[in-house]
């Protein structure tokens, strides 16, 4: 119960920006592709298996290289495991993910502009299944934090922004509620179509 307080807490303090910044706000849906895996000493005979994530992206736009960005993503994660008799089992874990990042453009007042970014991320399993299992969530954490870092393009169409990015979110804690150690790992490419003012737009990227 601790974890999801701490959890909500933070997505209420992000959600709650946009007022304040609401003159330099951009927002729209993203979506992805996951190449998820599990990792640890508790997660032995793991591999990657694809899935995906949805949700919405947004920035505030400061000064004309540096961004503050994130999301409010519904993002499947977990692994495939196979065992000495062939048998796969899949391990999906349905996370609501808030990525929290820092962004710099390279040429910041240009139409399109590649950057980097990289941040924390905060998530919260909604719940956890296995193919063969049936419900596993009482097996997982609740909270789980991991970190969000790697490359993207972005382009500029009036009022629209439109984003590519590869990214890659290794864990951090823990996500196994019993004594072995199982990290999540996820590879990911994205894209997201945010909406600004026709003032900002006209400025170039920020």
């Amino acid at each position: 119960m601790r974890n999801s307080n701490v959890f909500f807490s933070i997505v209420f303090l992000i959600a709650s920006a946009p007022a304040i910044f609401a003159q330099s706000f951009t927002f729209g849906p993203k979506f992805g592709l996951n190449m998820k895996d599990l990792q640890g000493p508790g997660a032995v005979g793991y591999s990657i298996r694809p899935d995906f994530n949805a949700g919405l992206a947004w920035n505030f736009l400061g000064n004309a290289a540096v961004n503050l960005g994130g999301e409010f993503l519904y993002s499947q994660q977990g692994g495939r495991l196979r065992n000495s008799v062939v048998t796969t089992s899949h391990t999906t874990l349905r996370y609501f993910s808030v990525p929290l990042t820092a962004k710099y453009y390279f040429w910041s007042q240009t139409r399109t502009t590649p950057f980097v970014f990289g941040g924390p991320q905060f998530s919260y399993l909604l719940n956890a299944r296995n193919n063969l299992a049936g419900n596993i969530t009482p097996q997982f954490n609740r909270l789980d934090v991991s970190g969000v870092f790697w490359a993207g393009l972005r382009m500029q169409m009036e009022t629209l922004f439109w984003t590519l990015d590869l990214r890659f979110a290794p864990g951090i804690s823990n996500v196994s509620a019993g004594e072995a150690r199982v990290r999540n790992s996820v590879l990911s490419a994205n894209t997201s179509f945010e909406f600004g003012s026709r003032k900002k737009a006209r400025r170039g990227l920020h």
